[in-house]
């Protein structure tokens, strides 16, 4: 009777593990339309179905640039390729963001859950070049308003630069899951923003920051699930077992 009673609770320890499952990409920017100067809106080149994603530039000293992005199938070191329904959207493009002169500024990014589902935002991605050393690629991200815990995520940089005129690129992946609230639940928005800025080592002259391939990431946030059933039923049957002997 006893190892009937383990066996059960055993088998209801089973169902109740964690399974791993692989991020979702949520939202994606990967080319940059017309001047994306302050208050121009760019819209996500990839949203799953019932997200909707724009970033507005808080500065007009940001421009378009449109030959040398960053086009590895990557944001961050998240693989576009292995997401379902990407398509076009795999970073293929030249077109990219640059922040010019080694002046500072701000991207304010709003995401939008109409999902009917809640959602976990996991990971925020992006890819960041400079060529010279002077460009502003120190980096701060975090949650201005909305339906995630506000403050900041995380920073960064300032990464590698070329040395040249060939941009050398750095793959950031900043983990939202840090914050107290990371889930966007359905009808919900928030806004982040990512700065840049230089450190206290560059001069007052420099050179471009080039920021390519935004995502974020995540996952369905967790809700009773038929399992969980199981595993009460299993438990339930155990009492009734040791109650019968």
């Amino acid at each position: 009777m006893k190892k009937q009673i383990f066996m059960l609770f055993a088998a209801a320890a089973m169902f109740a593990m964690p399974q791993a499952a692989q991020a979702d990409l949520i939202v994606a920017f990967d080319e940059v339309t017309g001047n994306p100067d302050g208050g121009n809106t760019q819209t996500a080149n990839f949203a799953l179905s019932g997200f909707s994603a724009t970033y507005e530039t808080d500065t007009n000293d940001f421009g378009a640039t449109t030959s040398g992005g960053l086009a590895d199938a990557t944001f961050g070191t998240y693989d576009a390729s292995a997401a379902t329904g990407t398509g076009e959207y795999e970073n293929g493009g030249d077109d990219h963001l640059s922040l010019n002169n080694g002046l500072e500024g701000g991207v304010n990014f709003t995401v939008t859950n109409t999902s009917g589902t809640d959602w976990n935002l996991e990971t925020f991605h992006f890819d960041l070049g400079s060529t010279r050393p002077g460009s502003a690629d120190t980096w701060t991200l975090s949650v201005v308003s909305g339906g995630l815990t506000a403050g900041a995520v995380g920073s960064g940089g300032p990464g590698a630069n070329g040395g040249s005129a060939t941009a050398a690129w750095n793959d950031y992946d900043q983990s939202l899951t840090g914050l107290a609230d990371f889930t966007l639940a359905d009808g919900e928005s928030v806004e982040f923003l990512l700065d840049f800025v230089k450190d206290s080592t560059q001069g007052p002259s420099g050179h471009h920051t080039y920021i390519d391939n935004f995502a974020i990431t995540g996952s369905v946030s967790a809700v009773p699930e038929p399992t969980s059933l199981a595993i009460l039923g299993l438990a339930g049957l155990g009492l009734a077992i040791r109650r019968r002997k």
